[in-house]
């Protein structure tokens, strides 16, 4: 036998191609299914509605326009209210024929399949080949990483471009170049584009790589690639906003409706504490006549200074709430509540709970995980594991507590408690070995 193959007579490298291969298949069977026999209903008034919309319009040359104000009231008006990565990729499945409900859901099932083999790639960086695998088949099947496909949200591409984001910079830790850090910067400016939180993602898991990168001639070399190129797509949206609104707009609008969703007396004194709710007490949406008044950016404006206006008279209240939104985020306050909040997004009641099970058996695995790693003084793998852990908590804390706004820590948290299974094995093995009379 060659020492180029393994006992099975496979040389290592198909191998490898064939276990990715396998869970690319098992990960697209779970999605198709899930899809097409589980999947509920797109409400009509809905992110996932506006989305559609908003992809449509584009695909049509209508341009980013508000959704609802051209669908009902055949009304064009410019719109930064969701960033347009997301819609822009529903725009490109309607201009290839992927128009309905069910064919985006397969579209976006072959990227969230793409995306678990993703998974496995960055999972052999801390695991062995067979538990790297393993993992892979836990991602394949995991609700928390298809079920956004199938309510056709914007963490579904998000995810995907989380993977890609913590593959480059895994990749430019191995070889510190500009080259690599420019392609960490640049999908994480396309990461800013799906949720505006990418680009803080991708700078806080390279920056430490960065500050100790010799030599100092590569650092300042990486550093002036990964601050380009990371401006490059969102600084071209922020040319088009600045050039239509009236007031500054890089990203998004989204944050007036979020903040004035989120601090009012029904998210911080009810049984809605943490979440975000539309009244006319809290946010009553874009009406039309606050637009024909001013464009959106002036109306989002004065939802924003509600919101913050609200936050500075409560102030007291605000510990309590923040970490509430954070318990909510992590599926750990009202849990069921908060599985039913999710209907009014197109998932289901079961899926939600299934999630949440499987977190908390995930969240002690992921702790000890980190702990074998701090343990063994690997503080920068530890650091690329834990920092998108931390965006989100710092997200949730921000605006409001939403388990679809875990997504960047799910696939951190997954690899962790790897780790931490791996560990324990390992530990006991040795244990075994080592006993008297054994």
């Amino acid at each position: 036998m060659s020492p180029a193959t393994t006992a099975t007579g496979w040389h290592p490298d198909t191998r490898r191609r064939a276990g990715f291969l396998g869970i690319f298949l098992v990960a697209l069977g779970a999605r198709v299914t899930y899809a097409l026999a589980a999947a509920p209903n797109i409400l009509p008034i809905s992110d996932a509605g506006g989305y559609r919309l908003l992809g449509q319009h584009l695909a049509e040359g209508l341009g980013y326009i508000r959704p609802y104000d051209m669908a009902r009231a055949d009304i064009m008006r410019p719109t930064a209210e969701f960033p347009p990565g997301f819609p822009g990729l529903l725009g490109v499945f309607h201009a290839i024929g992927l128009r309905s409900v069910p064919a985006q859901r397969l579209g976006l099932a072959v990227l969230g399949a793409l995306a678990v083999v993703g998974i496995v790639m960055l999972a052999r960086r801390w695991l062995p080949e067979r538990g790297a695998l393993l993992l892979g088949l836990v991602a394949a099947v995991h609700p928390a990483l298809f079920a956004p496909e199938s309510a056709l949200l914007a963490e579904s591409l998000f995810l995907w471009l989380v993977v890609l984001v913590l593959l480059a910079v895994v990749r430019f830790r191995e070889s510190p170049t500009p080259e690599r850090a420019a392609l960490v910067g640049l999908l994480g400016g396309a990461a800013t584009l799906v949720r505006s939180e990418g680009l803080v993602l991708a700078v806080v898991l390279v920056l430490p790589l960065l500050v100790t990168a010799p030599p100092r001639r590569i650092r300042v070399g990486a550093g002036v690639a990964v601050l380009v190129a990371a401006l490059l797509l969102p600084g071209a949206w922020a040319v088009r906003n600045l050039t239509t609104f009236d007031e500054p707009v890089l990203v998004s609008n989204n944050l007036g409706s979020v903040l004035s969703g989120a601090n009012c007396d029904r998210t911080y004194d009810s049984d809605l504490i943490g979440f975000w709710f539309i009244s006319e007490d809290c946010f009553d949406g874009f009406r039309q006549e606050a637009l024909e008044a001013a464009d959106e950016s002036v109306v989002a404006g004065e939802l924003r200074d509600d919101g913050l206006s609200y936050m500075r008279d409560h102030l007291d209240e605000l510990p309590k709430v923040a970490t509430v939104r954070v318990l909510r985020t992590f599926q750990m306050y009202e849990p069921e509540q908060q599985g039913r909040l999710a209907t009014f997004e197109g998932r289901r009641l079961l899926t939600e709970r299934i999630t949440g099970w499987i977190l908390w058996g995930t969240l002690p695995l992921a702790l000890a995980g980190a702990v074998h790693l701090g343990r063994h003084r690997r503080w920068v793998d530890l650091w690329l594991l834990v920092s998108p852990v931390a965006v989100v908590v710092a997200v949730a804390a921000a605006t409001y507590g939403n388990p679809r706004f875990r997504i960047a820590a799910e696939v951190p948290l997954l690899i962790l408690a790897a780790i931490g299974v791996h560990a324990g094995v390992v530990a006991l093995r040795h244990r075994h070995r080592t006993v008297p009379g054994e």
